[in-house]
């Protein structure tokens, strides 16, 4: 495990450093993020058993309240801890804190253990909540207004989640044979899809960082302002 973890470590910071200093690469890559990562998540669902799933959603109470935890204390919690510590990092630490669970999740506990039809059913009801929840929260708490299109999210959990999950079991149920060969070589073909997705991520923001008028005043901001970022691909601003 720890051997998976240093190979994971060294995978994401080579790829991150590929998407700032070869950018032009990266760039021909950025269009097919969505393409990446539903490779990625059909490689992390494909132990997903459906029945479980299905119990997750009938029996929603734990559902429900990591969902409440995830959307709304965590980032008020964050909100107001970077508010006391640095406040112009309260509101991006926000954006990012409040988001819906992240579609790499599967792949996460599937490497160090947990319970994936949970994580999946966190993935769905947080992608339909957060387009409610977070505009209200960042309204409460800086009189900002903004929206999360709700189409553009069921269309990304339609393309990113639903057909690689719907694609894992069509494997299970016709390709048994190509199903286990996939399933125990997860990782190893994960890494692909994870080093394409933060390559072609980070080139897109690369000219960011080298801005002179970031880099000047506060090198060290520049990570936390492109984090910030990446929210706004599913966001539009309406200050």
């Amino acid at each position: 495990m720890l051997h998976d973890d240093i190979i994971l470590i060294a995978a994401i910071a080579a790829s991150m450093s590929a998407g700032v200093l070869l950018p032009a690469a990266g760039r021909m890559i950025e269009p097919y993020i969505l393409v990446w990562l539903g490779a990625l998540l059909f490689l992390n669902l494909l132990r997903l058993n459906p029945s479980d799933l299905i119990a997750v959603f009938k029996k929603p109470r734990q559902l429900a309240v990591l969902s409440i935890i995830k959307l709304v204390a965590l980032p008020s919690g964050m909100y107001a801890l970077a508010h006391v510590i640095y406040e112009p990092f309260a509101l991006p630490i926000l954006l990012l804190s409040g988001i819906s669970t992240g579609l790499g999740a599967p792949f996460v506990v599937n490497l160090i253990g947990g319970q994936l039809p949970l994580v999946i059913g966190m993935i769905i009801i947080t992608s339909v909540a957060v387009p409610f929840v977070l505009p209200s929260i960042v309204y409460a708490f800086v009189h900002s207004q903004f929206e999360i299109p709700l189409l553009h999210m069921m269309f990304l959990l339609s393309i990113a989640l639903f057909t690689p999950l719907a694609a894992g079991w069509l494997t299970k149920k016709y390709f048994p044979a190509g199903s286990k060969f996939l399933d125990k070589n997860s990782f190893p073909l994960s890494l692909v899809f994870i080093i394409l997705i933060n390559w072609g991520m980070f080139a897109k923001f690369a000219g960011f960082l080298f801005r002179t008028d970031v880099l000047a005043p506060n090198c060290g901001s520049s990570i936390p302002v492109l984090c910030c970022l990446l929210p706004s691909r599913i966001c539009r601003s309406n200050r």
